[in-house]
């Protein structure tokens, strides 16, 4: 699976436990569109927490050493 570019940085805050607020204002977005990418993100990794999404981001290779 592949993430859009954008995606791909809120998926890596997220693995820092970055809040949407804090996504919002390192990214330059409003806090709703982070609202909306996350909400897209648990979507299609088929999860329902964003520390699943983390979990499920490094078993698939989308976070960490094996990202290509």
């Amino acid at each position: 699976m592949k993430l859009s570019p954008r995606r791909q940085q809120v998926l890596e805050l997220l693995a820092t436990g970055a809040t949407n607020p804090q996504i919002a204002l390192a990214l330059g977005l409003s806090v709703d569109t982070v609202k909306t990418h996350v909400k897209v993100l648990l979507r299609r990794l088929e999860v329902v927490s964003r520390a699943e999404a983390v979990a499920v981001g490094y078993q698939r290779g989308l976070l960490g050493a094996k990202r290509e």
